[in-house]
């Protein structure tokens, strides 16, 4: 039987019958997608996108709640981050919302913690060509 504490919703269909649906819950990975990757998706889901972003970088303001979204970035990302070049971006992506926090201890830990995680040949060879 369902958890009675469980947000539940009527779906339309059912409305008529009284049969309570589940909402759909969005795993963390799902939330860190949208951080990073919005998609083109519908007007709400931008929104959303939007929200979690601002969510995000007004974390990195205070200490505790900065290490959770850290937690969340490195339980999401830390596979991603490995993967050649598009890891590289997905981290680019994620420091560029740390440093739009302007906060200067939050890119500095950011960096310190994820920047070994990339792929170092691939990070080597990037920089390289961009000289």
């Amino acid at each position: 039987m369902a958890d009675d504490n469980e947000p539940r919703y009527f779906s339309p269909k059912n409305a008529k019958k009284g049969a309570p649906k589940r909402a759909p819950q969005m795993t963390e990975s799902d939330q860190t997608e949208r951080l990073t990757d919005p998609g083109p998706g519908s007007r709400a889901q931008r929104t959303t996108t939007k929200d979690n972003r601002s969510l995000f970088i007004e974390a990195m303001a205070e200490t505790t709640r900065r290490r959770i979204a850290f937690d969340v970035v490195e339980r999401n990302c830390r596979m991603r981050f490995r993967v050649g070049e598009h890891g590289i971006r997905v981290y680019l992506q994620v420091l560029e919302l740390v440093q739009l926090s302007k906060v200067d201890e939050a890119v500095d830990e950011f960096e310190k913690r994820f920047l070994p995680m990339l792929d170092q040949e691939m990070l080597k060879r990037m920089i390289e060509e961009a000289r």
